[in-house]
């Protein structure tokens, strides 16, 4: 099946999220989910589909994903990964149209890890607001989760 109005814009890509990988043989993505379609019903004779479709980099990682929504507008992610496959940062794109009005919406989300690969800090930016710590994680000396703080501090820089 082909999803209407998508293909790969390279104009989209985040600058250090990663790139689009096609290959050479073009089916080094075989069995990883493309996209998807989604009926939501506002009258029986009517269905509105929303449509997914999801974009991998050489190592089969989800780097971008685009949708539309029912908002009349469209949703993009993108996401950027360490060495060993962690995401360390996510870019969520969101617009909606709203009385004929175009609003945009941006979400930023950076992640930190420890030596050991365990998630210790998960701040959060929307739109050009200041950025916070979200989540702080705490472990033990057995690398066990031992505490979890939420909105910990706002930083007075914004990278």
């Amino acid at each position: 099946y082909n999803f209407p109005h998508y293909s790969y814009q390279s104009a989209k890509e985040a600058a250090g999220y990663g790139k689009w990988h096609t290959g050479n043989k073009g089916y080094e993505h075989k069995g990883l989910l493309t996209g998807s379609i989604t009926a939501t019903y506002g009258s029986q004779d009517n269905p509105t589909l929303l449509y997914s479709v999801m974009y991998y980099d050489n190592k089969q990682r989800v780097i971008q994903t685009h949708s539309n929504n029912h908002l009349g507008g469209f949703d993009i992610v993108s996401t950027a990964y360490n060495f060993v496959g962690n995401p360390i940062k996510m870019l969520s794109e969101h617009q909606a149209v709203i009385n004929n009005q175009s609003v945009p919406t941006e979400e930023q989300y950076t992640y930190k890890y420890d030596h050991a690969g365990r998630l210790i800090e998960t701040h959060h930016r929307l739109n050009n607001s200041q950025r916070i710590m979200a989540i702080q994680n705490h472990y033990d000396e057995l690398g066990r989760l031992s505490s979890t703080s939420r909105n910990v501090y706002q930083e007075a820089i914004n990278p």
